[in-house]
């Protein structure tokens, strides 16, 4: 099987980073793994991925998603600015 592209994955649990980054190294040339979406910014202009896989709830004890929706919200002004 052929690989192409980069993956950056965001979550704060080190075990789904670790399984999903064995799951899909098989399938993209490079994988990268942030904790923290606080670097995300960043890491996708020096990676310039295709894919972003992030994580929707950072904070313990809160699952409503609104944290993943900020830094999304975030990733599509930032990409909209930069056009």
């Amino acid at each position: 099987m052929s690989k192409s592209g980069t993956i950056i994955i965001v979550d704060d649990n080190k075990g789904v980073l670790t399984a999903v980054q064995i799951l899909l190294k098989n399938y993209f040339s490079k994988v990268v793994t942030l904790s923290s979406p606080v670097t995300l910014t960043t890491a996708i202009r020096e990676e310039t991925p295709e894919v972003v896989l992030l994580d929707m709830n950072f904070t313990s004890g809160i699952n409503t998603g609104n944290e993943g929706l900020f830094w999304l919200c975030l990733l599509y002004t930032s990409d909209a600015a930069d056009e």
